[in-house]
This record gives C-alpha cells, sequence and structure tokens, in this order.
C-alpha cells in the first residue's frame, strides 16, 4: 500500500510541475511536456492498481528485504554504464545479463546462459538494428 501511495505521489508531483512549467501541445503537435504528462498519468495509474491489489492482498504488510537480489539489480547498470565504451554493446549486455542472474538464489547456470544469449540478441536486434543507436558492439579493448 505505501509502494503504491509512493508512486501516486511521484506521478502527481511530476506531472503537475511538467503540467505548470512546460508547453504540453497536443496528441498531433507535442510539446515539450506531453509526454511527461503522459508518462506520470500511468505511473499514477499503475500506483492504483498496487493500491487495489494490496487491499486484496492476504499477506503482511512488511517482508524482509532481499538484500541480494537488490545489490545485484542495483549493481548492473553501474556496470553497463562502466563498460559499454571500453568493452562495447554485446560484452556490455551480456555482463549485465550475468550480474543480474545472480539476483535469485533459484538460477542456475545453464539457464542463466540461455536467458544471457536470448537478451543479448534481443538487444542488439532492437537497439544496434531496430533503433539505429549509434553503439559499437565491441569496444576499443576487444579489438
Amino acid at each position: 500500500m505505501v509502494s503504491g501511495a509512493f508512486l501516486i505521489a511521484l506521478g502527481l508531483f511530476f506531472g503537475i510541475y511538467a503540467y505548470v512549467d512546460l508547453n504540453i501541445g497536443s496528441a498531433f503537435r507535442m510539446g515539450p511536456g506531453f509526454f511527461p504528462v503522459v508518462l506520470s498519468g500511468l505511473l499514477i495509474l499503475i500506483g492504483i492498481i498496487v493500491v487495489l491489489q494490496s487491499l486484496n492482498a492476504e499477506h503482511p504488510l512488511m517482508t524482509p528485504i532481499a538484500w541480494r537480489g537488490l545489490f545485484f539489480i542495483l549493481l548492473s547498470p553501474i556496470v553497463f554504464g562502466l563498460t559499454i565504451r571500453a568493452l562495447g554493446f554485446v560484452p556490455a549486455v551480456v555482463l549485465v545479463c550475468g550480474i543480474s542472474a545472480f539476483a535469485s538464489h533459484r538460477m542456475g547456470v545453464l539457464k542463466a546462459a540461455i536467458i544471457t544469449v536470448c537478451m543479448t540478441l534481443f538487444c542488439i536486434g532492437v537497439f544496434y538494428y531496430a533503433l539505429g543507436l549509434p553503439v559499437r558492439l565491441f569496444g576499443g579493448w576487444l579489438n
């Protein structure tokens, strides 16, 4: 319930800020505030869904924090940011997938390897080929 209330408050804060300070425009001629307002509305909607689901849940209000998962999931984007220029896109994605696999006790080596290969191919297809992101697939350290 607290998480849902936090999402609603965050959505309201950024939505009001974008609405007041930025030009919204219209759906056909979007201003710089249009996208933040839409995202704020989605965040508020997600917050409402979380609050409603928490009212129906039959579990304790507070559960222990999964420190292992939290550590490895937060470490992943940091490693990606630090390695993408030096190693390139492909090794950075492989490292992120490998690090993220340690977040779960139930993840096996074979399952992690399959997920890493699939995610790497998916990211190359989407970000490099479909969106044309100007990144090197393999960086200077590997050439």
